[in-house]
């Protein structure tokens, strides 16, 4: 149910819910009809400009990355590293592997390992219809590929609150509270609250850091990606939004 909450209520889905409510006030009420669909018409656009996508992920909360007195802190007990989705039923490995938000978290967390040699934790569950866990697939791209062990692995969660719940049952257990959190900047507001709030002491270890310096006048034009961007910011500042009213 969730997941189809959030499909509904983020763009474009909640814009064709109120363009096809338009249309059917149409034969009855033409004018408010006109006015809702004139409505959804700009929102898509200025939704789709890189130029307004831009200024909402400027709006996120963006970590400066972890230096490299934070990375080489000796009380940190682990590295923890988000999961961001499957590559499903991938036709060139013949199975479920990382997708690239995915891939790039774990570069960063054998990074992070190379550079402290703290272990590392990997977190996330399995989607419908697949054969494996983000969280196993995340393993063995690090041990197969990265040649980095992977100490414990998370893959029983669905969502950030639940990857902290079941992380630190995992991690406290070992006495390990001060960990090094690896997720996309974009999520790390969201997440590192998440975290803190179960008992972990953060330190912020982001990856693929937004940066738009320059805006061009192409960034004008509506375009799929200017959408898609501007759907990540809002997922997370609805995210973080909806975080605080559950805590």
């Amino acid at each position: 149910m969730v997941p189809f909450l959030k499909e509904l209520f983020l763009p474009p889905g909640i814009f064709i819910v109120i363009g096809l409510f338009g249309v059917l006030r149409m034969a009855n009420h033409p004018r408010q009809a006109r006015r809702i669909l004139i409505f959804v018409a700009v929102c898509l656009y200025v939704l789709s400009t890189k130029a307004f996508a831009a200024l909402l992920m400027a709006g996120l909360y963006q970590p400066a990355p972890a230096s490299a007195a934070q990375i080489g802190d000796p009380d940190i007990g682990a590295i923890v590293v988000l999961g961001a989705g499957l590559y499903e039923a991938a036709a060139e490995y013949g199975r479920d592997t990382v997708s690239g938000g995915s891939l790039q978290r774990i570069r960063y967390g054998a990074h992070l390992h190379r550079a402290n040699g703290k272990p590392i934790l990997v977190s996330g569950g399995r989607p419908e219809n697949t054969e494996l866990s983000e969280a196993e697939t995340m393993r063995a791209v690090l041990e197969d590929e990265f040649k980095v062990p992977v100490a414990w692995i998370e893959d029983r969660s669905h969502n950030t609150r639940q990857q902290a719940r079941l992380v630190w049952d995992i991690l406290s257990g070992e006495g390990i509270k001060k960990i090094l959190l690896v997720t996309h900047t974009s999520h790390m507001a969201r997440a590192a609250g998440a975290f803190e709030r179960v008992g972990f002491e953060v330190v912020p270890a982001a990856t693929s850091f937004w940066s738009h310096p320059r805006h061009r006048l192409t960034d004008y034009l509506p375009t799929a990606g200017g959408l898609a961007i501007s759907r990540h910011a809002l997922h997370e500042i609805l995210g973080c939004m909806w975080y605080a009213i559950r805590s």
